[in-house]
């Protein structure tokens, strides 16, 4: 047990640093584009509609007209490559303290982008498909972040209440 925990530790805390500047960068580039590129983008799909906000009445003209549906892939293939991105990097960061390798902030995040760009190869389609649902979870700690700015329109969220399994769910 304890040299499971000193193994551990060893691991964990070879790049330290190098990962605690990753991430502090990764935040701030997060919540500085990816909140901008979601803002704008919803008030594409609101222009490209012809209406000043979404509504039970009007929901569906999204699902209707092609520029709306590119635009939303648009957003959930940026949110997904974006979480995609920390976790290639989580697993470059275990795998370099398990082989004992000290690595740069630099060749932290070329290695993490470099890895992670087959995200978009056509193989990975069903890999993407899995992460939609797991974003919801990985979510959580950036319900007081960016997370918190995004808001469900109250008729969603009545019809969902409204239907045990939609609110277990």
């Amino acid at each position: 047990m304890i040299s499971t925990v000193k193994t551990g530790l060893r691991i964990g805390l070879k790049n330290w640093t190098t990962l605690l500047f990753f991430i502090i960068t990764y935040k701030i580039i997060g919540f500085t584009f990816i909140i901008d590129f979601v803002e704008m983008v919803k008030s594409s799909i609101l222009y490209a509609l012809g209406v000043t906000y979404i509504s039970q009445q009007n929901v569906n003209l999204i699902f209707q007209n092609p520029i709306t549906i590119l635009l939303l892939t648009c957003i959930i293939l940026i949110v997904v490559y974006f979480i995609y991105l920390e976790i290639v990097a989580l697993f470059l960061y275990c795998e370099a303290g398990w082989q004992g390798n000290k690595i740069s902030i630099w060749q932290f995040w070329k290695n993490s982008f470099l890895r992670s760009i087959s995200f978009f190869h056509i193989k990975n389609l069903p890999v993407f498909i899995a992460m939609i649902p797991l974003i919801g979870l990985s979510a959580f700690p950036l319900t007081y972040g960016f997370m918190n700015k995004l808001q469900i329109p109250e008729f969603i969220l009545d019809y969902i209440n409204g239907s045990s399994r939609l609110h277990i769910v």
